[in-house]
């Protein structure tokens, strides 16, 4: 079972980085920073 939670752990993580990304991303496009907008 301890593979099972590390890949759970892993994926809820992945989820809150990816999250993290995209809210940097819209808060960068409401700038009007398109170009840093396109690499996150």
């Amino acid at each position: 079972m301890e593979g099972m939670e590390m890949t759970c752990f892993e994926i809820v993580s992945n989820v809150g980085t990816a999250r993290g990304c995209y809210v940097e991303a819209i808060d960068l496009a409401t700038e009007g920073n398109f170009e840093e907008t396109e690499k996150k």
